[in-house]
């Protein structure tokens, strides 16, 4: 049996990581508790069980796998989910987040995240994410019918939204993350053509999916509808609060360090990964044993 390709992906190089323990910092873990990191991690978790169900169901539409096979892999992903626990990860976080920021960086970020403006961003986060998410995936239901009938006329986009938005770098971090989708388009279409014909077909598929995708997410057609978000969660003193700090030194510091921090954390999982991919690979096997041949008829 191929590895399925999404799995592949989460296997980024972990040198990131690195291997050295560092002193105990009791600031990092008041960051950690007050940035609501455990939270963060546990939906960060749903939302790779939703992206890996997803993943099945395109893989049975495309190769004719059925149901029963599905729902086997499904039950080899939860098994080993329960070995991926916050208990295992906060010392990678703690690790990740000493080596990015110092003493006094942590010092100014609680101090935004304690302050009005900080504490209404803490909240809002997952809304906000929820939102985006929900907005980016309305855009992709839209892109094999018409693309250019997405994007109506929106909303006048409020300008302390705007300058939030400018402030706080979100068309930098949103261009990080299209590229960081290239490279995971690239990874899965190699993925794909290794598995001869069958594998090339699909993975021209894909490409042409993901192609159309992209020009949907171009910033220029998306940044209107990313500042709606923004304006419905977040309150116009809200904003001032956060665009303050943004302009602030202990903010400057901080965005300029996110970059490195996201990269960082998103190496957390894939180590575990790593070592959990054989076990995943072996109960898959099993379920796929245990399922009989896959077959599309039924």
């Amino acid at each position: 049996m191929r590895i399925l390709p999404l799995l592949a992906l989460l296997l980024f190089p972990l040198s990131l990581l690195g291997d050295d323990q560092p002193a105990a910092r009791p600031d990092i873990d008041q960051l950690l508790e007050v940035s609501n990191a455990e939270k963060n991690y546990a939906s960060a978790i749903q939302r790779l069980n939703a992206t890996l169900e997803q993943s099945f169901h395109r893989q049975g539409e495309v190769s004719g796998q059925n149901a029963r096979l599905m729902e086997a892999q499904q039950r080899a992903v939860k098994a080993v989910e329960a070995d991926i626990t916050w208990e295992k990860l906060k010392p990678l976080y703690e690790k990740v987040y000493a080596d990015v920021y110092t003493p006094d960086d942590v010092k100014g970020i609680l101090a935004f995240y304690n302050s009005p403006a900080g504490k209404a961003f803490l909240a809002k986060e997952p809304l906000l994410i929820q939102k985006t998410m929900q907005m980016q995936r309305d855009v992709a239901a839209g892109v094999t019918d018409d693309p250019a009938t997405l994007f109506g006329s929106a909303a006048p986009v409020r300008p302390d939204i705007v300058d939030l938005l400018k402030t706080g770098r979100v068309k930098e971090n949103y261009d990080v993350a299209l590229e960081q989708m290239k490279a995971m388009r690239e990874k899965m279409i190699k993925q794909y053509s290794s598995g001869g014909d069958d594998g090339e077909a699909q993975a021209k598929k894909m490409n042409a999916q993901f192609d159309a995708r992209m020009a949907a997410y171009d910033w220029d057609r998306m940044k209107d509808k990313v500042a709606a978000v923004y304006g419905e969660v977040f309150t116009p003193e809200e904003a001032q609060g956060m665009i303050a700090f943004y302009n602030s030194p202990a903010g400057k510091v901080y965005l300029e360090k996110k970059p490195l921090l996201v990269q960082k954390t998103a190496a957390i999982i894939p180590q575990l990964m790593a070592s959990l991919v054989p076990k995943l690979q072996a109960a898959i096997q099993n379920e796929e044993s245990n399922s009989g041949p896959a077959s599309s008829g039924t």
